[in-house]
């Protein structure tokens, strides 16, 4: 994986029964796990497990999830930043 790559970590279905967030049963690019993946996470990207993810040394930059976005909207909108 290029150091410039942004690719998508999931959690392992095995790892997590019942998603946080409402998701979608995908597979891992790498082990082809079953993983969860967000509904509205981007399709251009790749989507690998944590695991795979840290075998590859690859230390996330930043990690947004779909619930932790949600949140934060949810907060910005309370404060009237945003409508």
């Amino acid at each position: 994986m290029k150091k410039e790559d942004i690719v998508l970590v999931c959690m392992k279905i095995a790892d997590l029964p019942i998603p946080p967030a409402p998701e979608a049963i995908g597979h891992c690019d790498e082990c082809q796990e079953r993983i969860w993946v967000g509904l509205k996470s981007p399709k251009k990207h790749r989507a690998i497990c944590a695991a795979c993810m840290k075998a590859e040394g690859g230390k996330p930059k930043m990690m947004v999830t779909e619930r932790s976005l949600a949140l934060a909207m949810d907060y910005l909108r309370r404060k009237g930043q945003i409508v």
